[in-house]
């Protein structure tokens, strides 16, 4: 019968080093051994315990490293499109009703698909699922428009699937029988899901609150399920808040689950993307563009059916744009708040004297109550999400007395078209 014997000589020898060891001494089988394996009399050697697992299966199942091994760096190209979309990671593209989130999501998809380079962006190919819950029956007329518009063959095609019924990712059984579609859709075509986009988020939820963190955590757990049983990147297109600015709608769990945020906006001059959120790269590289309509051809009455695409566009235009809608909103608010307050019977007049014009000619309003009065104006931000309309308001305010003629001094403002009338 062989020795067990753990005392510290034996301790710095490797697992096969210490089962030699261990046969060369003699000693009752019942005495325990440090890595808790026990002599089976049957094989002749130490084996871990029925349901059991050794330290170095242990390490093995949990990818544990030490020291140096820990600083090796992974150097593969993991970007479905570089610097954008990453392979095996969680994505979700929001934007306002309306906002061209659903075209540009379908754009970048087909581009994985056929291989081609989005936006002078390299792509890895490979086979994209697109969750079709929006868009009803029409959906197609969206892919047949994109790929005429870009000239997509059918071969490129060929590595596009969409599906087209309803999905509850909520509900463990539907979560189910989404990923045996999924299954079957790689052994129908023999090739590797790269991306599954779900579109959108709301009509995957099942009636779910989207601001309770139980709900918004079972659709995240069925979504990392998904991930990792088919290595993918799972996209969710998804809508904002009344306010594009505080970011996406419902629990601050789901922008902590993404990889990468990508904000759609729409102006005047186009539609503008950002890249809002970059776990492993940077963020804030933006995109422009455009919907433009696409004649897909005629009814069995006559009538013209039409449908769109997403086109690239200058985003300088749809910036700077951009820039000016959201300052003229927020100067907007600003201004109306300097004349209620002003209007206030115990409204202060501006005194005389180094700074200060004629004594008594006009209301002056403190910097913090006309901030506090306008920040009440502003929708505030969900929950989880910082609050920064008291920034964005400061910045407004700013700019108006730089270039628009409010006055401040000593922590109060302002307006010398506001003369008292008497």
């Amino acid at each position: 019968m062989p020795q067990d014997n753990n005392a510290a000589p034996l301790s710095g020898l490797d697992e096969s080093q210490l089962d030699a060891a261990q046969l060369s001494f003699d000693a009752p089988p019942e005495i325990p051994r440090a890595d808790g394996k026990i002599w089976d009399e049957k094989g002749g050697n130490w084996i871990a315990p029925a349901g059991k697992k050794t330290d170095a299966e242990r390490l093995e199942q949990f990818a544990v490293r030490f020291g140096s091994d820990t600083a090796i760096p992974n150097l593969e190209d993991n970007w479905l499109i570089r610097d954008i979309m990453p392979m095996n990671g969680a994505v979700a593209m929001y934007g306002a009703p309306g906002s061209g989130k659903s075209f540009q999501s379908l754009s970048m998809a087909l581009f994985i698909a056929a291989g081609r380079a989005w936006c002078g962006k390299e792509v890895e190919q490979g086979l994209v699922v697109y969750v079709a819950l929006e868009g009803g029956g029409v959906f197609s007329n969206r892919v047949f428009a994109a790929t005429k518009h870009h000239h997509l063959t059918d071969d490129e095609l060929a590595n596009f699937a969409t599906i087209n019924a309803t999905v509850n990712l909520r509900e463990k059984d539907s979560g189910a029988e989404l990923r045996h579609c999924l299954t079957a859709i790689e052994n129908h075509t023999d090739k590797k899901i790269v991306l599954l986009i779900v579109d959108t988020l709301n009509r995957a939820f099942g009636g779910g609150n989207e601001n309770s963190p139980e709900d918004m955590g079972q659709l995240i757990g069925e979504l990392d399920t998904i991930r990792e049983q088919f290595d993918t990147t799972v996209q969710l297109v998804h809508h904002s808040g009344k306010d594009v600015a505080q970011g996406m709608r419902g629990h601050s769990s789901l922008i902590g689950a993404v990889d990468t945020e990508i904000k759609i906006e729409r102006n005047d001059e186009g539609r503008l993307m950002t890249i809002s959120k970059q776990r492993d790269g940077e963020d804030g590289e933006q995109f422009g563009f455009r919907i433009e309509g696409f004649d897909v051809g005629t009814s069995p009455k006559g009538h013209p059916v039409k449908s769109a695409v997403a086109v690239p566009a200058d985003k300088d235009a749809i910036k700077a744009a951009n820039k000016k809608t959201a300052q003229g909103t927020n100067q907007t608010i600003v201004v109306n708040a300097l004349k209620q307050l002003t209007a206030e019977p115990e409204a202060k007049k501006k005194p005389s004297g180094t700074g200060w014009p004629e004594a008594g000619l006009y209301h002056i309003v403190s910097v913090d109550d006309l901030l506090n009065h306008a920040k009440g104006k502003i929708t505030p931000p969900e929950e989880g999400k910082k609050d920064r309309r008291r920034e964005h308001l400061l910045r407004s305010l700013n700019d108006m007395i730089e270039k628009d003629g409010l006055c401040m001094n000593d922590g109060f403002v302002w307006d010398p078209k506001m003369k008292i009338t008497k």
